[in-house]
């Protein structure tokens, strides 16, 4: 359950400024010049070197600090699940309706416990009957005071649980703020992507938008991996493409953002038309092509059927050639006739395709006629 921050750049100019050499300082500055060859005098910044291992350093702590909190997090939902098992499978069971209300009705108790575990297993259990029939009306005062609370995992588990309630307006403010200072982890954009019903056009998305720019890269991708589906700003659309552009989380832009973006500009449609072209043709190219068939106008359609045809022009098969194939039949118009004539003669097409294509071609030529 969608800006680039140039850490480097201020860390190394701040820092490391050079002082220009004075008779105190010459020795020691010449004793750091590499010996100077013909034609080239070379300068070597090990300054720069240290600042780019130091950071480097600082990242892959980082990604280790997280990697730990996210573990603990894990075994403390796994640990809250546990606990309370045996009351969600009396909640689920089909044949005793006393039981299944008294056991939703401990899930509401839990939650007014000052043990944060017995809290957290209280959220789990309703997370769990998600999809049962009860009034959830008496939920509402008993999340409430875990909305903005300390522990993370108390806080998402209970906006989820709201959102089960149902958000009134106050309650999505006040996401909102929770969202700008506390957060709730990887969760944070989902849980507005959900508030705001896959709209993140407006202030929302800002937020949105800020977390993508983060320094962190677990914040990055957890921001982008919950908008699946949503309308983006143009803003918020601006900064997940920058990131496609980048090794680290182009597999995150491309496959979580901006092949299931809902409103897709031309800026999107020309990024999933140029990962068409992408080494990894399954997870990047043939997500694209999947991407491609919704969220595309009416005026971008040409755009994405001339591309498909050159895909299935060039390629022989394979889950990108299908995914294509669905373009070139849902997008392909009278002005890609000659490139369909041109696919039709390859003798790779045959059988329904072949057929499929002649019956496009033909239905082409009779309405120019």
């Amino acid at each position: 359950m969608f800006g680039i921050l140039c850490f480097g750049a201020g860390l190394v100019t701040g820092r490391f400024w050079n002082r220009p050499d004075t008779p105190e300082n010459a020795a020691s500055s010449l004793a750091t010049k590499a010996p100077a060859t013909p034609g080239k005098h070379v300068v070597p910044d090990e300054r720069a070197a240290a600042a780019k291992r130091d950071r480097e350093q600082k990242k892959a702590q980082q990604a280790r600090t997280d990697l730990e909190k996210q573990q603990a997090d894990m075994d403390a939902r796994q640990k809250a699940y546990n606990r309370i098992k045996p009351l969600i499978d009396d909640a689920l069971q089909l044949d005793d309706e006393a039981k299944r209300t008294a056991a939703i009705e401990s899930f509401r108790k839990a939650l007014a416990s000052s043990d944060p575990d017995e809290v957290l297993a209280g959220l789990s259990g309703l997370s769990a009957v998600h999809d049962l029939a009860f009034d959830r009306a008496l939920f509402r005062d008993a999340l409430k005071p875990h909305l903005q609370s300390d522990n993370e995992a108390i806080r998402r588990a209970a906006w989820y649980g709201m959102i089960q309630c149902g958000l009134q307006d106050e309650d999505i403010k006040l996401l909102r703020e929770v969202a700008k200072t506390k957060g709730c982890g990887e969760s944070t954009s989902h849980l507005l992507f959900v508030a705001e019903k896959g709209d993140l056009t407006g202030e929302s998305g800002a937020i949105v938008r800020d977390l993508i720019r983060s320094e962190r890269p677990e914040t990055k991708r957890g921001a982008m991996n919950g908008i699946w589906g949503a309308k983006l700003s143009p803003e918020l659309e601006e900064e997940v493409i920058a990131l496609s552009r980048q090794k680290e989380y182009e597999h995150d832009a491309i496959y979580y953002s901006l092949s299931t973006q809902a409103n897709k500009s031309l800026n999107t449609v020309n990024r999933l038309i140029e990962a068409l072209a992408h080494p990894d043709s399954y997870n990047t190219g043939g997500r694209a092509a999947w991407g491609l068939q919704q969220g595309v106008s009416k005026e971008l359609a040409p755009r994405v059927a001339d591309a498909a045809v050159k895909v299935v022009g060039s390629r022989a098969s394979g889950y990108m050639w299908d995914q294509c194939w669905t373009l070139l039949t849902r997008y392909a118009g009278p002005d890609n006739l000659d490139q369909l004539r041109e696919l039709a003669a390859k003798p790779g097409i045959q059988g329904e395709k072949k057929a499929k294509l002649d019956a496009m071609i033909e239905g082409f030529e009779n309405a120019s006629q």
